[in-house]
Order: C-alpha cells, then structure tokens, then sequence
C-alpha cells in the first residue's frame, strides 16, 4: 500500500507530532508499506541515510504561513503534485490544521482515503491559558469542516476521543477509531550508555526525578519545582526538552544545586553526527538510569513522555491533567494529584521514592502496562483501519 504522511511539522522540532510521524513511519514500512512522509524538510539535517521510508519536501510554503487561505493553497498543490506523482492509496494527516483540512479536500474531491490524526492542541481548548488552535475562529471553522470531509480520524486518547464527540457528535461516533500513540519497546531493552546520575556526579543514594518536554504554560513546571523543593535535599530534578531559560528565576536558591535544566537532548539531530535514533539513546538511558518520572502537565493530548517512562520502567507520579490521566491509574503503577497542587506532589514523591517495596511494584506495573503501546500494534491498528478504506474506494 503507497501511504503518504503528511503535516506542516517534522524534525528538528522534536514533539509529539514529531515522534508520532517517524514512528509510523518506520513500522509501516517495516511492514513493507510504501511509505512516503510529505513534511518541510530542511536538507542539511541529511537524515535520509538514516530512514526507512522516503522524504517528500514541502515547497514554497514560507512566503504564505501568515495567510491561512494562501497556506491552504500552496498545500493544496504540493499534495496535488504528490498524488500525481506517486498515486497514494490514502493520506494520513498529522495536525487537523492545516494539513488536515487539506487532506480531507482530497477526499472531498477526489474521494481519495484520508485518516486525520489530531495532536492535542488543534482539538483541546483551555482557556485559561489560551491554549488551543480553535480559539481562533477561522481555524476552529475549518477544523470541523476537516473533521466532517475526512474519512476516519484518531482518537489518540479518551481525553482526546471526547473532544472529537463534542465536534462531531454521537451520531458521528463511527467515524472515531481510537488508537493510542506507540513506543519502540526495543529501545528500551538495549543496554544503556549513558547514565543520568553518573553524568551530573550524583551520588547512588541520590534520586533522580525526571520530567520530559520542552517548557510550555501547560507544563506547569512551576509547580513540580516547587513540590521537589519540599523534598529531601537528595531529592535531585532533571527537566529535559529545551526553553527552561524562565525556570531559573523560579528555583530558590537552596535548590539550585538539585535542579537540572538539560535543554534539547541531542542538541543536533542531523544523519551525520548520529546514528539517527528516535527517541534518542541519551533519553532513552536518562529514563532507565532515573528513579522516578514526574509530570505537572495540565493538559496534553497523550503524552508520548509518560509511555516511554513506563517503557522504562519508571513508576508515574502526575497531575490528575486532561491525557495524563489517561494512561496513570492510581495506585497501580504511580500516583496521581490535584493539578497546581505541589505539597500534594511532593507528599506522592516522598511516599513512593521511600518505600523500595511500592517503587518496585509501580515499576513493574509500568512496565507491563507499556506492553500495550508498542509501536508493531499500533502501526497494525492503522493498517486496519487503510485497508477498510481502501476496500470501500476499489
């Protein structure tokens, strides 16, 4: 099956969006899928060595991101050209706007298959923090327009699959197939390379509490440095992602020594200096070699972050945030507590990371709850849901 995947985001930007299209990318091409990934890409990061599938280069786009019905057009056209050029047997949209809407066209048009794939903020909305794609109005407008000419859509999480309902309507539940973000498990079985506490000159005794992603108002990092201030001062945090820079004037002086910004991990994601890896080995090892993982997140589409935690076997302390909780149950394999709450954060720190016996039980339920998300099962769940449409155009 030719399969195009195609967004407006791809590397060096490394978040979910990000992830998700490499991961599908390489399994179904595992699968022997022809797989194509329609994305800007920027040649010197000389990645295509390093890939399963191929690069299909998004042209002409720069002069037209500030006119969104110019943006439509020039999209339009690429993936026009594309679909000439390839013949793609459906189209997998990442992000409901732009490449969403424009996919869905094509199958408005052209009755050709198109799966659309929200992220998180083209469908949440939280308005306390401006957050969400459709508190614009002519991107909300179009983005149901997406939702109703597209032939399937994602529902990556039950916080997610609940918001496409609340556009689409029960009537249109058919429409939602739901399937959670995926994990390459083997990764996580490799021997580690690096190790956190031996890179910071952290003492064995020392706990490491690692949170992912890079600084955003709905990280509400804040709040866990806060709560890892009323820890034990051999209680260390690691934030790793990038844009921590506004975070030092929040960490008290006291605990300076016990907070660590790492920024972007790697810092170059070109073919030439890696062997290209995604997650990265580094991260990979950080989450294996810490004791805990830690998120304050309020809101999040489904956190790739707290999969790969599990995968590593890291008991899962977070706030009780839209898609987090999705993937914590309580009391199985972490804790979860009230949003902007950090004595309470704290407080489930300390209990788990002092008692051996429930870190060891929240450890190994994590990581047999990863089980579920590995990257083959999900990538055969899209297949499924290509091959019915595909059935219903031939």
């Amino acid at each position: 099956m030719k399969i195009c995947i195609f967004s407006t985001t791809y590397f060096p930007k490394a978040g979910g969006a990000e992830r998700f299209i490499h991961g599908l990318a390489e399994n179904l091409t595992a699968k022997r899928h022809k797989v194509y990934v329609l994305v800007p890409y920027d040649k010197s990061l000389d990645l295509e060595s390093s890939l399963s599938y191929k690069i299909l280069k998004l042209r002409f786009l720069s002069p037209f991101r500030s006119n969104y019905i110019l943006l439509e057009v020039m999209l339009f056209l690429n993936v026009l050209f594309y679909i000439l050029r390839y013949r793609f047997d459906v189209i997998q949209a990442v992000i409901l706007y732009p490449s969403g809407f424009v996919a869905a066209l094509f199958t408005k048009l052209f009755k050709i298959p198109s799966v659309l794939r929200p992220t998180g903020e083209d469908i949440q909305i939280y308005k306390k923090l401006n957050y969400g794609l459709r508190l614009i109005p002519f991107v909300d407008s179009r983005l149901k327009k997406s939702l109703v000419n597209c032939s399937k859509v994602i529902a990556i999480s039950p916080s997610i699959d609940k918001d496409l309902l609340s556009v689409l309507g029960y009537e249109n539940r058919g429409k939602i197939c739901p399937i959670s973000n995926g994990i390459d498990l083997k990764k996580f079985g490799e021997k580690a390379e690096f190790n956190i506490k031996k890179d910071l000159n952290l003492k064995k005794s020392d706990k490491v509490i690692i949170s992912i992603g890079r600084n955003h108002p709905k990280k509400d990092y804040k709040t866990l440095i806060k709560a890892v201030s009323l820890c034990p001062l051999n209680y260390h945090l690691v934030i790793v992602g990038g844009g921590e820079e506004p975070l030092n004037e929040i960490v008290a002086k006291k605990d300076m020594f016990r907070t660590h910004f790492l920024g972007q991990l790697p810092k170059n994601y070109t073919g030439k200096l890696l062997p290209f890896s995604f997650p990265p080995k580094m991260v990979v090892d950080y989450l294996k070699t810490s004791d805990i993982y830690a998120s304050s997140s309020l809101i999040e589409g489904s956190p790739n972050v707290i999969l790969e935690a599990m995968a590593a076997g890291l008991p899962i302390v977070a706030v009780n945030g839209y898609g987090t909780k999705d993937y914590v149950n309580d009391s199985e394999n972490g804790a979860l507590v009230k949003c902007q709450n950090p004595e309470k954060l704290s407080k489930a720190l300390i209990r788990i990371l002092s008692n051996k016996n429930l870190l060891s039980k929240y450890a190994k339920a994590s990581k047999k709850m990863s089980l579920l998300y590995s990257f083959n099962i999900v990538a055969n769940e899209y297949t499924k849901v290509y091959n019915s449409l595909v059935k219903e155009t031939t």
